[in-house]
């Protein structure tokens, strides 16, 4: 089995998921001016689990993060993300670019001993 990028317990909503979004000839892109989406979905699995707008730590530097919500974390397993970006930031969110672009950012949700509620 790989081991993950991320690790995090079901239920939990911190720590956010923060990464810095290097382009294609290794340096990272420029975000001005640009809306992010994080996107989530489980290993082998159809559907998109999480689709929500991501935050934009650092324009110039590529850093972004993802804020966990009530329910994104709740299913204990393994999951692959990506972050989307759109270059004009435009109201009508229009994916330009992914990243990592290659492969996926793995996410562990490790069980809970005892009950999450």
């Amino acid at each position: 089995m790989t081991e993950a990028d991320f690790y995090i317990k079901e239920g939990n909503v911190r720590p956010a998921l923060e990464t810095k979004l290097i382009g294609q000839d290794g340096d990272p892109v420029d975000l001005t001016g640009s809306s992010v989406r994080f996107q989530m979905k489980e290993v082998g699995g159809d559907s998109t689990l999480v689709d929500n707008d991501a935050n934009i730590v650092d324009a110039t530097e590529a850093i972004v993060s993802y804020v966990w919500e009530r329910g994104d974390t709740d299913d204990p397993g393994t999951y692959i993300a990506e972050f989307q970006v759109d270059y004009d930031g435009s109201t009508t969110f229009e994916v330009d670019e992914e990243f990592p672009n290659s492969e996926y950012i793995t996410i562990e949700i490790e069980e809970t001993i005892g009950d999450t509620s």
